[in-house]
């Protein structure tokens, strides 16, 4: 198996399913391969650092033109003609896949795309190259779902949920610390405002403190909105229950889980969340938004295994934060929380999914050849327009000329759709998910 990963994004919940994934399917028997992309923002031996592998190649665009990232990747797969090649928000894995099969008969390797995000792109990318798309598995029902739709054939999307490492105990008193001190409220994740919605948490403070309540909100993690954050956290004037902790590893976390008092959540959207399993497997009680992709998922149930609240609605996740300081709710929670993780979220269930999964996308027919190129990005730059993208990219490897790129995004797209409208697709499929 080769899989064909972004390194830019080391704290991702991505790269926590890899570290458990890869060596489960390594002690299976198969022949796992991390192909990471690398270059000026993405570091492969950052991300390497924090979850290492044995066998890794650095997927290098010499360039930083459309081209030398199809070139680079097409290279990569070439050598292992006969893989189940996964790729995980990695545009250009398509046309280097059809470029390959549209030239090669001996080419028997299958893509399978892990689709782990509920947005419109990647979606209308199944849509467009789903005549080079061989399946999709994606950890949430509706993921699931619209994959099916894209793709046209609900027989080539598969659901394998993502999972965390059974450690907590009900009966060993995690998540009953000392309720005297202020409640804990613990925000783990990605510091970011389109999906996450940490700005709530400004308002959830607000309202906390308007019916005098007695809280500290941690906030463990880092990213683009931590500035916005504190500086609507300073605008009204309610540093002193703010806590941020940063970038933690794995041990450092699980201290936090069993020395905060609740897990909050308020995103717009997730595919998990695994934050919400972690928690829960450590006696941690949940209190979360009603998120797109919790409804068809239907693991998330209110007043037996979380507290649940309108995307937004802060004054309704205050008055959740308060219902658990009475001890009956929140042993009832504690165990709903570890009777799901149990059941549906394990590592080892999650991991048997995803191989049932793989094995099911090696036994599909083959899809019909395809002559016929799709479009491609446009050009990189002057070469390309004056000699074409692919004599451009020719003479931009000899001569050496590479432009630099300042995002992860820019540098190797997750995406092939362009700007598209995020805030009326979560309206559509919000209603799927009900």
């Amino acid at each position: 198996m080769l899989f064909i990963a972004p390194s830019a994004y080391p704290l991702g919940g991505v790269a926590e399913w890899l570290d458990y994934l890869l060596p489960f399917l390594d002690n299976r028997g198969w022949d796992c391969t991390l192909g990471l992309t690398a270059g000026h923002v993405h570091d492969a031996d950052a991300y390497l650092k924090r979850h290492p592998w044995h066998a890794v190649i650095r997927i290098v665009n010499r360039t930083g033109s459309a081209e030398g990232r199809i070139r680079a990747l097409e290279s990569t797969i070439r050598a292992r003609p006969d893989s189940l090649i996964v790729s995980i928000n990695i545009s250009s894995v398509y046309a280097a896949v059809r470029r390959i099969r549209q030239v090669s008969s001996r080419f028997n390797s299958r893509l399978v795309v892990a689709l782990h995000a509920l947005e419109q792109c990647y979606f209308d990318d199944c849509a467009q190259h789903a005549d080079v798309i061989d399946a999709v598995v994606s950890p949430n029902r509706l993921t699931t779902r619209l994959a099916a739709e894209s793709l046209r054939d609900a027989s080539r999307s598969f659901y394998a949920p993502c999972g965390v490492e059974l450690i907590g105990d009900v009966e060993s008193g995690l998540g009953q610390r000392d309720r005297n001190g202020p409640t804990r409220i613990l925000f783990c994740g990605r510091i970011e405002q389109d999906q996450k919605r940490v700005l709530d948490l400004v308002e959830l403070a607000v309202a906390l403190e308007s019916v005098k309540q007695d809280f500290c909100i941690v906030v463990a993690g880092d990213g683009p909105a931590r500035e916005s954050l504190v500086a609507a956290i300073q605008s009204v004037g309610l540093e002193r229950v703010f806590q941020f902790l940063g970038v933690l590893n794995r041990g450092q976390v699980q201290k936090v889980y069993t020395g905060c008092d609740l897990l909050l959540i308020t995103s717009e959207w997730e595919t998990g969340p695994i934050v919400a399993w972690e928690a829960m497997s450590q006696g941690l009680p949940v209190v979360s938004s009603r998120f797109v992709g919790s409804g068809l998922e239907a693991a998330l149930q209110d007043d037996v295994n979380c507290l649940l609240f309108p995307v937004g609605d802060m004054r309704g996740a205050a008055g959740a934060v308060i219902a658990l300081k009475n001890g009956e709710t929140r042993s009832r929670l504690v165990k709903g929380g570890m009777d799901l993780v149990r059941a549906r979220y394990s590592k080892l269930a999650s991991s048997v999914s995803w191989e049932i999964a793989f094995m099911e996308a090696l036994g599909l027919p083959c899809l019909p050849e395809r002559e016929s190129d799709t479009p491609q990005e446009g050009p990189s730059g002057r070469l390309d327009r004056w000699l074409g993208s692919r004599m451009g990219e020719t003479i931009r490897s000899l001569v050496g000329r590479m432009h630099v790129h300042s995002d992860p995004g820019g540098e190797w797209p997750h995406s092939t759709a362009g700007v598209l409208d995020q805030k009326s697709f979560l309206r559509r499929v919000a209603a799927l998910d009900r």
